[in-house]
């Protein structure tokens, strides 16, 4: 057995399958646009604690197909894993929508950026997620937020785009507004629209503010469950404006 033969063959081997890699994600392509309608699929539907760590059910978001963009919202663990699976190519992701900061909302956002910004190669796509995360609690690192530019080459990322309550954001042909919800610190859902269509999304949320039980009248915690209420007290004030607006028949 010669190894020195062995060594210069694996390291020819190491250094060709290194090259192909820099040059399919550096030398890409605009994708096009994707099919008319709308179209989501689901990579994952579980939250904290235990779908992080047992993965039942997955926790790795949603990708949103409509109005010309491809939208993944809030990748969670597994969230690279489960697009290759589904055959989803990343690079052709226009935007990562992160709700808030826990950890099935956003702990496969890096990864995600990664693919969507080709390698951090290039400068392209959409970050939108709340300030805490981008900035107070710095749960994204600034290399992927585009913002450490690195002599090796790599000198992309997204476009940061920090979530302000109904503050409009335009991608491509669609506009989506983000809606304060009630969980965490700092929460956004959104509404998206895209011609005639519109599509809401809550994120994690509450809307009961105080309940009664038979030892009297409680206070909603950010956490459940509610086991022995009666009736609902009081609601947040922006769900009683919108229900007041509709007629029960």
């Amino acid at each position: 057995m010669d190894l020195n033969k062995i060594d210069a063959e694996l390291r020819e081997k190491t250094s060709r399958a290194a090259a192909d890699s820099f040059s399919k994600w550096r030398h890409r392509e605009e994708p096009g646009e994707p099919a008319p309608g709308a179209k989501i699929t689901f990579l994952g539907t579980g939250g904290n604690p235990e779908a992080i760590f047992s993965q039942v059910p997955r926790t790795a978001g949603f990708i949103l197909v409509v109005g010309g963009i491809r939208l993944y919202v809030d990748p969670g663990p597994g969230a690279v894993v489960r697009a290759e699976e589904a055959g989803i190519d990343l690079g052709v992701i226009d935007g990562i929508f992160i709700s808030h900061g826990h950890l099935d909302h956003y702990s496969g956002a890096e990864s995600v950026i990664e693919g969507m910004c080709w390698g951090m190669f290039t400068r392209r796509g959409h970050l939108m997620a709340p300030e805490q995360v981008l900035g107070q609690d710095r749960l994204l690192s600034s290399y992927h937020q585009g913002q450490n530019m690195t002599p090796a080459g790599y000198k992309g990322g997204p476009k940061v785009i920090p979530l302000q309550a109904h503050r409009e954001i335009k991608i491509k042909n669609a506009v989506l507004t983000p809606i304060p919800v009630h969980h965490a610190a700092e929460n956004y859902g959104f509404i998206l629209r895209a011609g005639n269509l519109l599509i809401g999304y809550t994120s994690d949320t509450n809307y009961i503010r105080s309940y009664r039980t038979p030892e009297g009248v409680q206070e909603m915690t950010p956490r459940g469950p509610i086991m022995d209420m009666l009736e609902v007290v009081t609601i947040v004030r922006i769900l009683r404006i919108y229900l007041a607006r509709w007629t029960c028949l």
